[in-house]
């Protein structure tokens, strides 16, 4: 017998529940790998991680992914197979927040850091946008709870504590300079592993 909506609600809320805390405890045994250092760092390529990332993602209906690289492969940096976590968690979030239709952009390229060549990770969406008075708390875990930042709790504290772990930099501008109304621009900024010669 098919089901009619209301039972189809009340079926999917458990389920909801269920991988919502699935999600917490993965991320909080993510954070206790962090924490007490058992996942050692290597050379990882980024351009091929990010590309990756684009296949996985861009099969969502209405919100297309597109990755624009702007640096040559391959693109090294020191990190560990939870970085996979960090662009993972940029872009489920673009998908949850942008509604209906989206259009997400990937954009990679080559920047000076404060102690030399990095690359620079953009994950930009058209969704409403991050205001300005959250831009620089928003990756703190004690966010969690608020109505501003319903959803954006451990796993932007995830991203920022991997980021950190990794030398690198993260942070939220506005898609569209002085209107966060246009969206959001979250940047990752790794350290670049330069090639032997």
């Amino acid at each position: 017998v098919p089901l009619d909506q209301d039972q189809r609600e009340y079926l999917e809320k458990p389920v909801e529940v269920l991988q919502r805390s699935a999600r917490l405890i993965g991320n909080v045994r993510k954070m206790q790998k962090i924490m007490d250092g058992s996942l050692q760092a290597h050379v990882i390529d980024l351009c091929e991680m990010l590309t990756y990332v684009q296949r996985e993602f861009g099969a969502m209906p209405r919100k297309p992914v597109t990755l624009i690289m702007r640096a040559p492969a391959p693109c090294h940096v020191r990190a560990n197979e939870l970085l996979y976590d960090v662009f993972s968690n940029l872009m489920t979030n673009a998908i949850k927040h942008t509604g209906d239709r989206a259009d997400i952009a990937i954009t990679l390229e080559e920047a000076d850091g404060d102690g030399g060549r990095s690359y620079r990770v953009a994950v930009a969406d058209g969704g409403p946008g991050i205001p300005d008075d959250f831009k620089d708390v928003i990756f703190s875990r004690v966010l969690k709870g608020t109505d501003k930042a319903k959803g954006m709790g451990l796993g932007l504290y995830l991203v920022k504590s991997l980021v950190d772990s990794y030398g690198g930099k993260v942070w939220v501008e506005d898609r569209v300079p002085g209107d966060h109304t246009q969206g959001a621009r979250f940047v990752v900024q790794l350290p670049a592993v330069l090639a032997r010669s």
